[in-house]
């Protein structure tokens, strides 16, 4: 979403003295937009250390074990 003060045709009568609705709307845009991006990077690394400290269960290398011969043969 681009600034909307660069295509507003009514700038000039808002000229800085007081910011018009699309300008405080788009505010409020950008503000939940980086909580958004900054929560996702939150989970993300919840989820990864979640992932290194979980050990890795003694079946799965069995089953892996076991598929290979299979693809060998």
């Amino acid at each position: 979403m681009k600034d909307p003060c660069e295509i507003c045709m009514d700038k000039d009568r808002y000229g800085g003295s007081q910011p018009c609705q699309k300008k405080t709307a788009y505010g409020r845009y950008k503000k939940k937009c980086k909580e958004i991006a900054e929560h996702t990077k939150r989970v993300m690394q919840r989820a990864k250390e979640k992932q290194r400290s979980e050990p890795e269960p003694a079946w799965k290398g069995k089953m892996m074990d076991d598929f290979m011969k299979g693809a060998k043969r």
